[in-house]
């Protein structure tokens, strides 16, 4: 309705328009004929009837070709109005037309994408019904089952009461056992360390006694060496020096060979004696698991 109303006032004014234009060319073209008649009428004065009738000929020629051009400068402009028309009318339906196939795709789109979406939300809630079905199966299912299997294993239980009591003596005996053991070795492995701290502590005393000791000696050397070197001169000095070094160096390496040794010594000593300890709580372990294997064997058996 809006585009009949446009085209409705565009062919209004354009009436109007070509109205305008056609009275100008009409006063133009009188504005011409006066002027021509005028002219003719000057030379008919001057001339005979022949040149009137002649002057009347040439009139009623130039009437009609001016006629003429007006008709056809009529149709000229009438059909260039027309093709204009006919263009424009032309290009405003393809512009309708490619907006009604641009809102018919962005339509198609639209529908196609909430269709997608309802069918993804559909799909949805019918698995998440179908988990949900399954779940509850399933949780029914492995109620019976695992309620089954209780209630035969506590029938078996009621059975074979006086064996459960028999396992559970047997069982908290060598719990209690192992208790006590393990707090044994904990009491020998504190007892073991504080003599071992004693014994380095005690090593490290006498090893500063042994020290200062040494330094004692070392500085009735030296205090004797230099009364030596203020009496005997530079080559004295030199050879006490040298004999010193030489015995330093020969006390501390054999120092240090004893200290090694000692080290080398309690490092076997420990590792026999931790070995032996290991050993022998593997033993009762095992001796201890096969008396159990033993007693439940036995019970087995006996049951048959």
């Amino acid at each position: 309705r809006k585009i009949q109303v446009k085209c409705q006032a565009a062919l209004s004014i354009q009436t109007n328009i070509r109205a305008k234009l056609a009275r100008k060319r009409v006063e133009v073209c009188r504005k011409e004929a006066a002027e021509a008649s005028l002219l003719f009428q000057n030379a008919a004065r001057q001339k005979q009837a022949y040149e009137v009738a002649e002057q009347e000929r040439q009139e009623k020629a130039t009437k009609q070709a001016e006629h003429d051009a007006a008709t056809r400068i009529q149709r000229v402009n009438r059909g260039n109005i027309g093709r204009l028309k006919f263009d424009k009318k032309k290009q405003e339906h393809e512009a309708i037309e490619a907006q009604h196939k641009a809102a018919t795709k962005l339509q198609t789109m639209e529908r196609q994408h909430r269709a997608k979406l309802e069918v993804d939300e559909l799909r949805k809630i019918k698995r998440e019904k179908d988990d949900k079905a399954a779940t509850v199966i399933r949780k029914y299912w492995l109620r019976f089952f695992y309620r089954r299997k209780f209630l035969n294993l506590q029938k078996e239980l009621r059975m074979h009461e006086d064996s459960v009591v028999v396992i559970q003596r047997y069982v908290r005996g060598f719990v209690v056992r192992s208790k006590m053991w393990k707090d044994a070795i904990r009491a020998e492995e504190q007892l073991w360390a504080a003599v071992e701290l004693q014994r380095c502590w005690r090593g490290y005393l006498g090893r500063v006694r042994w020290e200062l000791e040494y330094e004692k000696v070392f500085s009735r050397q030296d205090a004797a060496s230099r009364l030596q070197r203020h009496i005997r001169g530079w080559l004295a000095r030199t050879r006490t020096d040298r004999i010193r070094k030489q015995r330093a160096r020969a006390e501390f390496q054999r120092a240090r060979l004893r200290f090694k040794a000692a080290q080398r010594i309690q490092a076997l000593a420990r590792g026999v004696r931790c070995r032996n300890r290991i050993n022998a709580f593997k033993q009762r372990k095992l001796a201890a698991v096969v008396k159990i294997q033993s007693i439940f064997r036995g019970h087995q058996l006996r049951a048959r």
